[in-house]
């Protein structure tokens, strides 16, 4: 004879519930304050301005001189060591605060509510930020936050790069060029049969390093592929010389 089936709730399933709605709440409240920060994060570049402002009268200057940037400087580092930050992280936050309150009003808001994390606001934000046509960069957001409630920090990452190129193409194609011609490489004689090549990113960023010098026309610089390729520029660059042996 089959027993009835009884139902035996678990103590451990419970807490466990109990646990997911602390947690989900706990995250919607780092949210809102995310939302908070960014909102004051945006008076920043206001008080730098009125900064120059004071120092331009108070050197006798006749207009604002933006180009020394002293003003910014000023306030980047007080608030830096206000809240325990470098100033680069200082100005990353200033810049992320100005495009989500300029440009991604709708993220803000969301994650204001507690239903985006900031995580995912600064991803969408950072991401779009190259779109130029607003009517664009309006679907991109559209699309991006309905995106953001099924996936991971990570998994959107990747989806909202697609999601750039299929509704930006033209502008993505530009910012293709821009960076290519941003991308050089430039060959100097160090000394008889030894050339030094180096290579510079389209983020400003170099790498050189030394071969023997193009004899019949044969380049000076060859791309090095691969695990080997990788670990010979990884030694160059820890001798950090062109010496014999580079």
């Amino acid at each position: 004879m089959t027993e009835p089936m009884t139902t035996d709730p678990s103590d451990v399933l419970s807490e466990l519930d109990e646990l997911v709605d602390h947690l989900s709440a706990s995250r919607a409240r780092a949210a809102a304050a995310f939302a908070t920060e960014m909102f004051f994060f945006g008076d920043v570049a206001r008080l730098v301005e009125r900064r120059e402002r004071e120092r331009a009268a108070r050197a006798g200057r006749g207009s604002v001189t933006h180009a020394s940037q002293l003003a910014m400087r000023e306030v980047f580092a007080e608030i830096a060591a206000a809240l325990r930050l470098s100033e680069w992280q200082v100005a990353r936050k200033v810049s992320l605060a100005t495009t989500l309150q300029h440009q991604f009003q709708e993220t803000l808001y969301e994650a204001g509510d507690g239903r985006l994390s900031p995580e995912h606001a600064a991803l969408i934000a950072e991401t779009g930020m190259v779109i130029d046509d607003d009517t664009v960069r309006r679907e991109y957001e559209a699309v991006a936050l309905d995106m953001a409630k099924e996936m991971t920090s990570a998994q959107l990452k990747a989806a909202l790069a697609g999601l750039v190129s299929r509704l930006d193409p033209e502008g993505t194609e530009q910012r293709v060029r821009d960076a290519v011609k941003r991308r050089r490489v430039t060959v100097r004689e160090v000394e008889p049969g030894l050339a030094h090549g180096h290579r510079r990113r389209p983020d400003g960023a170099g790498r050189g390093h030394c071969e023997p010098a193009p004899r019949h026309g044969r380049r000076a610089v060859r791309p090095e592929r691969g695990r080997a390729g990788r670990a010979r520029r990884a030694g160059r660059g820890a001798r950090g010389c062109c010496g014999e042996g580079c």
